[in-house]
Order: structure tokens, then sequence, then C-alpha cells
């Protein structure tokens, strides 16, 4: 009897490692897709850091309203970029 309760923990053991394994890659194929956008992302928040540091000081350590500014002009080029009036955010 013990022999089949070992059989049965190991089998369990098994089906858990290859589930999860099998969600690990499902994941990481979802992933795949965004990881560009991801980069990209990583990049131009590196670029456009040091603005915001900047407009954070002339503005007296206003967090919210230098992050607005900081990301507008970004949002309207790229609106531009996409044939979409750079003013509407819809």
């Amino acid at each position: 009897m013990n022999g089949s309760l070992k059989s049965g923990e190991q089998f369990r053991r098994g089906f858990v490692l290859l589930m999860t394994t099998a969600y690990a890659v499902a994941f990481l194929a979802m992933l795949g897709g965004f990881s560009q956008a991801l980069l990209l992302a990583a990049v131009f928040s590196g670029l456009v850091y040091p603005l915001y540091l900047r407009l954070k000081k002339k503005l007296g350590d206003r967090d919210t309203l230098a992050a607005l500014l900081t990301i507008y002009p970004g949002a309207a080029c790229h609106r531009c970029a996409s044939d979409q009036p750079a003013w509407c955010f819809t």
C-alpha cells in the first residue's frame, strides 16, 4: 500500500509540474506580443525623465502637473503619427 501512495504522490507532483510549465509557456507566449511595446516604453520614459525633473523643479515640486506636461507632448506626437488630431484623446 505504501508503494501506491508514493506512486500517487509522484503522479500529482509530476502533473503539477507539467501544468505549471504549460502555464508559464502560455504566459510567455502572450507577453511576446507586448515585448516591443514594453521596451519602447522603457526607452522613452528614460529619455523624458530629465525633462520631468526639470519641470518638477520649475513648478515647485508639483509631481502631477510635471508628469502631465511631460506626457502630453509625447501623446500629441503619437496622435500626429497615427493621423488623428493631436488634441483629441479619444
